[in-house]
């Protein structure tokens, strides 16, 4: 009986360090991009919280003609404002990318801002946090000034 080499196929230890060094290649290819795919998502769903806190508080000032106090009470839009809107995503749906926050100035009661403040797994993100008065003006505050050229590079890019 022949010793038949070619009947014992298998895989060499090159072609198994070639496979491994293929996949390792697509996979910090595609990892980035997938990160930036969920921040993007994240942002969205922050600038959609941002936008019921507007809503909110617009149907407060109709109702109130101050964006601080209820009128003929002592109660603050700040205490009133829905607990739902405090972060993003909404409480239940997972862990918080970002806080919101309103801030009223008793001094200047025509006036609110709302500032999204990143957390968790957003704490980092290039994108920074997010603020938006009563006349929707949009800022950013602590953008990666490494990888945006100019303050409206970044705007143009986070606020989209």
């Amino acid at each position: 009986m022949k010793n038949d080499r070619r009947a014992e196929r298998g895989f060499t230890l090159i072609e198994v360090m070639i496979v491994t060094v293929v996949i390792a290649i697509l996979g910090s290819l595609a990892y980035p991009s997938y990160t930036e795919y969920v921040a993007k998502s994240r942002r969205a769903g922050m600038a959609s919280v941002l936008s019921q806190g507007q809503q909110f508080m617009e149907r407060f000032y109709t109702e109130n003609f101050s964006y601080y106090q209820v009128r003929g009470s002592t109660a603050l839009v700040t205490d009133l404002f829905p607990s739902a809107l405090t972060q993003s995503p909404a409480k239940g749906e997972g862990a918080a990318s970002y806080t919101v926050a309103v801030t009223v100035d008793a001094k200047q009661p025509e006036a609110y801002a709302l500032k999204a403040t990143r957390s968790g797994g957003m704490a980092a993100d290039r994108c920074g946090n997010y603020q938006i008065d009563q006349y929707g003006r949009k800022t950013l505050e602590g953008y990666d000034t490494k990888r945006f050229s100019s303050v409206s590079a970044a705007m143009e890019y986070c606020w989209k």
